[in-house]
């Protein structure tokens, strides 16, 4: 670190100005700039500056269960360009619309190569949207028969008992 100041003295305080050094000074420079940086933290100082601000959901109206994005609250669609009002209607119309065209592809998972790894087969399997569909009318339909009912349209965490 001494030479490298007293290089970087001699190149800099002593004006040498011929063509041949400037690489040499410019690396010089690069050098001290980035030892400053690590050195006195300045990389979290930027950090900092350039992070961008979290967002904080907004309740909706007067319901504190229902929160949304701050710049969305004025400019809430409550009916789809399609004219459905549940999800339901949404996933009903697509599974009609597009019942020919590859809704998702999936792939066998063999297993862990690592404890952060998966490895998955090579081969894919596409489904379409009516076969999506026909595999959620059943979920839907096992739910039901196990005795789950539709919620109210409105709920809270404090109806909910374990």
């Amino acid at each position: 670190s001494v030479t490298y100041h007293i290089l970087f003295f001699l190149f800099v305080h002593l004006n040498m100005s011929n063509l041949a050094f400037l690489p040499l000074q410019i690396l010089l420079i690069a050098i001290d700039l980035a030892i400053s940086f690590i050195t006195f933290g300045w990389l979290n100082v930027i950090k900092k500056l350039t992070k961008p601000e979290p967002v904080r959901s907004v309740p909706l109206k007067d319901d504190p269960s229902h929160r949304v994005h701050p710049q969305f609250v004025k400019a809430r669609a409550t009916v789809s360009s399609s004219g459905a009002k549940t999800l339901y209607e949404v996933s009903k119309l697509s599974f009609e619309k597009h019942a020919d065209r590859v809704c998702m592809r999936k792939r066998e998972f063999i297993g862990w190569k690592s404890p952060k790894v998966k490895e998955f087969g090579p081969n894919l399997t596409e489904l379409t949207y009516k076969e999506v569909g026909e595999k959620a009318y059943k979920f839907g339909a096992a739910l039901r028969a196990a005795g789950c009912v539709p919620s109210e349209p409105t709920t809270t965490l404090d109806k909910v008992k374990t």
